[in-house]
């Protein structure tokens, strides 16, 4: 079993495309965007190792701080003046959370096999890696094309 949990800041450039092209794709305007941050994470971790009679070994929680980076791409279509759709795709490599660095806990299901339980030792830990792929739809309403009505 893998809980975790974190919250990523990430500060973001966004280039627009369209002018390019010299005003040719009318209402689309296609753009980039990358940005970087900082993503903390909080990391709760079970494992559990042969199935026919199961192993648990128990990781102590962890939290850390980890550098974050993400791409995307995408295209608005701005649809008169009052609305735009925005369809985009971001992707998000937010560093790896990690389990605590103290003991290591392990049990044995019972079973018709003697096992014995020797849990990695002081210091073992768990690392993994926090990725994203995200498709975004959006509705985007400019407030400049509302003023005045």
């Amino acid at each position: 079993m893998l809980a975790t949990n974190g919250q990523t800041l990430v500060n973001n450039l966004y280039l627009d495309l369209a002018p390019l092209f010299g005003g040719m794709l009318g209402a689309f305007n296609p753009y980039v965007m990358g940005g970087i941050g900082l993503a903390v994470h909080t990391l709760h971790a079970s494992e559990t190792l042969f199935p026919p009679q199961p192993v648990t070994l128990y990781y102590p929680a962890g939290q850390n701080a980890a550098f974050a980076w993400q791409l995307g791409a995408g295209v608005q279509w701005q649809v008169g003046n009052s609305l735009i759709f925005d369809l985009g795709y971001n992707y998000l490599d937010a560093g790896s959370a990690r389990s605590g660095g103290g003991n290591t806990n392990c049990t044995v299901a019972p079973g018709p096999f003697i096992i014995l339980c020797i849990p990695p030792g002081d210091g073992a830990r768990l690392r993994v890696p926090v990725r994203t792929h995200r498709v975004m739809l959006s509705v985007i309403i400019p407030l400049d094309g509302l003023v005045g009505r």
